[in-house]
């Protein structure tokens, strides 16, 4: 509100003059003058002269309140603090005035002080405003102030007697000179102070301008000083990230290959010194080790315009090489290329040794099976190009015996004899032959277009006159034999894996026929001998690899309650899916494997029985199958013993079964074997009842708990009379001995009815449910136990 209202009165004293800044500035700087060294000497003067200064208190109070209002607007409003200095000074000078009337002074001081009065409030108005209007304005005010000044004079009786009018008239006329001057004055020169207004303003307005163009310079040249600064900053720099740059950085005028700028780490590649001066001396030509390469880039440079990862061998400056890998691009006009390139000699060092080590044998430095292989997919590659049919063989060789040598002679010895061996080899490639050591005392030779199947026999027994001779190995002589196994292409295989593989298959039947001999690859022959083999090694990873997981079948009684469950093997095979125990069982036995299998078997399922029985299912009996070859280990007991302690099952809750041709094969040491497993308090359970050699009068003397009536009874009940009247006798017979009956693989409602007619204990089947992984059987005995 006070600044509107200030801008509104005094907006006039703004626009009225462009000097107004530089004005108030001397007028303030007066004031601070007038205030710190007149006015102090003034009531100094006044004081120690014993006049009277009080006169002069309004009048100083005035002054002193107009400096603190203009030192509040802080505008610089020119024309207003004149008039308020005029107003000060006017006052101040008039009361002096009147002041000595009341002075014992003569009539002429005062006078003379009336005229100096006079001459100062007209002439200064004059002066500092220059306008007209206010000069009137303050000739009233001074006429008036005159009239009431000899009205006093006169009251005193300080002029003469008859003399006062005279006066009067007097210094009328001297004040309406004084007017009349000061009037013709401000016409006579009104053009030239208008003039002066105008050069005034027009200076005002350039020095303005000026103002806001040195401001600009000023800002301008900042501004180039910071861009300078900044393109000095950026160009030390880049001075430091290009001499300091990963990568050598070089310019080359091209066609003559001259170098016209290099940055350090160009130049330490280059094998020169920093303080080197190669710039416009050293060219391309001598850089590169090979001409060839400096050609094939420019001619791609010209055609493409860059170049990007080309490794390529430049020559340092003592004539030694190092690999670099360059990435280029020309630019035009002029034929410069810009290139960037890094040494990359311990990569391509380290590649080498990859590649050694990856495709050739550290022994013989011949190429390993990976090279092999590369090289029989080149030469199929090639067999199908022609348009003819291209036989090639593919030989796989074994040293006889030659672990044998290493066990006697000692592997350094062995070695000689490798080295040897592939030296002899060496001797039958021809042309694109190509020989590899495989591994161990193992070789394959690829030979090229045989011509005809009949031409592998001729190469056969070249080979073995190789062997024919003995060989001289640290001073003495040992004589090698070798067995060879043979396929040919397209015949026996069709890729580089086929035949490798089938190669080694004859190898194999070879090794079975006796040392010394050779086996050509029969596909019929091997196709039965490979499933075997495959499902076996299968088999192998199978165990070691804990594929083996268990199904659960419950156990139920005639009220329909569960007491335990058969633990039934699965293979969760990655090739053939979930296989079943009778597709697995044999070859494990056969292998070997079978006891590994059987004891993970009994103690995952001895583990999950002692888990439902932490979690409230109690009395639950697990049956688990114990194989023949599995029985008759001697260290079965203690199999058993480490399984139960492992777990921390209660043996109570364990049952084994056991078929009764496991039973008779040694019965005597089986039922003392049986007996020392009773002991622990482990149910033992005769499987597949009826179908073995089982003699009914030995039945009593066998320490078992529990009879299984095998499924094959089970099928044909109660249809068949001969099933059922033997089923039927059985549980009966069991009964009278003390044994439990179990029925397994009851499938219809009839069979169970027939069973529960005999009065069967336990019940085992279909009808009931499949055998299902340990979470389902688990949701399965809570809606048991919930129902009970």
């Amino acid at each position: 509100m006070f600044k509107e209202i200030q801008s509104y009165f005094l907006h006039r004293y703004n626009e009225s003059d462009l000097l107004l800044k530089e004005k108030s500035l001397m007028l303030y700087l007066i004031n601070l003058f007038i205030i710190f060294f007149v006015l102090p000497a003034l009531i100094a003067y006044l004081k120690f002269s014993g006049n009277k200064w009080d006169f002069i208190f309004f009048p100083l109070t005035a002054y002193l309140c107009i400096t603190i209002v203009l030192a509040i607007l802080r505008k610089g409003h020119y024309f207003l603090a004149v008039q308020l200095m005029l107003i000060f000074l006017f006052t101040t000078v008039w009361a002096y005035t009147f002041k000595i009337l009341d002075e014992d002074r003569n009539l002429y001081e005062k006078l003379v002080g009336l005229f100096v009065n006079l001459l100062i409030s007209m002439t200064i108005p004059l002066i500092l405003i220059r306008r007209f209007g206010i000069i009137v304005l303050y000739s009233g005010v001074n006429i008036v102030t005159l009239t009431v000044y000899f009205y006093l004079l006169n009251q005193k009786n300080i002029l003469p007697p008859g003399m006062a009018l005279n006066y009067s008239i007097f210094f009328s006329l001297i004040f309406i000179i004084i007017n009349l001057v000061s009037f013709i004055i401000f016409y006579s020169y009104r053009r030239t102070f208008d003039k002066f207004s105008v050069y005034e303003q027009e200076i005002q307005v350039q020095n303005e301008e000026l103002l806001a163009s040195n401001e600009e310079f000023e800002a301008m040249n900042e501004e180039l000083l910071g861009s300078q600064n900044e393109l000095m900053l950026s160009e030390k720099r880049y001075r430091g990230l290009y001499d300091n740059a990963l990568a050598g950085i070089i310019s080359i005028q091209e066609p003559d290959g001259i170098i016209l700028k290099i940055n350090e780490t160009g130049k330490h590649m280059l094998g020169y010194d920093v303080k080197d001066e190669i710039e416009n001396k050293l060219k391309m030509t001598d850089v590169y080790a090979n001409p060839e390469h400096r050609e094939r880039i420019l001619t791609h440079l010209i055609q493409n315009g860059k170049i990007s990862s080309v490794e390529v061998q430049y020559r340092k400056k003592d004539n030694s090489l190092i690999w670099a890998e360059i990435s280029a691009r020309l630019v035009n006009p002029g034929n410069r290329v810009e290139a960037v390139f890094t040494d990359v000699t311990k990569r391509k060092e380290t590649e080498e040794s990859l590649h050694r080590l990856t495709f050739y044998d550290q022994l013989t430095s011949l190429p390993n099976r990976n090279m092999f292989a590369g090289k029989l997919k080149e030469e199929i590659v090639k067999s199908r190009r022609k348009n003819k049919e291209n036989i090639f063989a593919v030989m796989y060789i074994d040293i006889d015996k030659f672990k044998n040598i290493n066990e006697i002679h000692g592997p350094l010895f062995g070695d000689e004899v490798l080295l040897y061996t592939a030296k002899k080899l060496k001797n039958l490639i021809r042309g694109d032959d190509f020989l590899s050591r495989i591994e161990r005392d193992r070789f394959m030779i690829l030979f090229s277009d045989i011509g005809t199947t009949d031409g592998i026999i001729e190469i056969v027994r070249k080979v073995f006159e190789l062997f024919t001779v003995p060989f001289p190995i640290s001073n003495t002589e040992i004589s090698i034999s070798i067995s060879i196994g043979v396929c040919l292409y397209p015949h026996d295989g069709a890729t580089a894996e086929e035949l490798m593989k089938n190669s080694e298959r004859a190898l194999l039947t070879a090794k079975k026929d006796g040392n010394a001999t050779y086996h050509l690859y029969d596909a019929a022959l091997n196709e039965r001998l490979l499933n075997n083999l495959r499902l076996e090694f299968e088999l192998s990873n199978a165990v070691h690899g804990e594929e083996f997981f268990c199904h659960y079948q419950p156990k139920l009684t005639m009220d329909n309650h569960i007491i335990g469950m058969e633990a039934l093997i699965r293979w969760k095979s990655p090739v053939h899916g979930i296989m079943y125990p009778s597709h697995f069982i044999p070859l494990l036995e056969k292998n070997g494997l079978i006891m590994e299998a059987g004891r993970m078997v009994l103690e995952m399922s001895c583990r999950q029985a002692k888990q439902w029985y932490d979690d409230g299912f109690d009395s639950l009996v697990v049956a688990v199958n114990i194989s023949p070859l599995q029985f008759r280990q001697p260290d079965l007991l203690e199999t058993i013993r480490e399984v139960l302690e492992d777990t921390g099952l209660d043996p109570n809750l364990l049952e084994l079964e056991i078929t009764e041709s496991s039973i008779m094969q040694n019965e005597d040491e089986s039922i003392e074997k049986l007996q020392a497993i009773r002991n622990l308090g482990i149910s033992i359970s005769i499987d597949d009842f009826g179908t073995g050699y089982s003699s009914l009068s030995k039945l009593k003397d066998y320490p078992i708990n529990v009879l299984k009536i095998d499924k094959s009874f089970i099928d044909t009940i109660p249809l068949d009379v001969k099933s059922s009247t033997i089923a039927a006798t059985v549980i009966e017979l069991a009964h009278n001995l003390g044994f439990k009956v179990v029925a397994e693989g009851i499938e219809k409602q009839e069979q169970l009815d027939f069973l529960q007619k005999n009065h069967c204990d336990q019940y085992q089947g279909f009808l009931f449910s499949k055998p299902v992984p340990p979470e389902e059987f688990t949701e399965l005995l809570k809606k048991h136990f919930r129902g009970r």
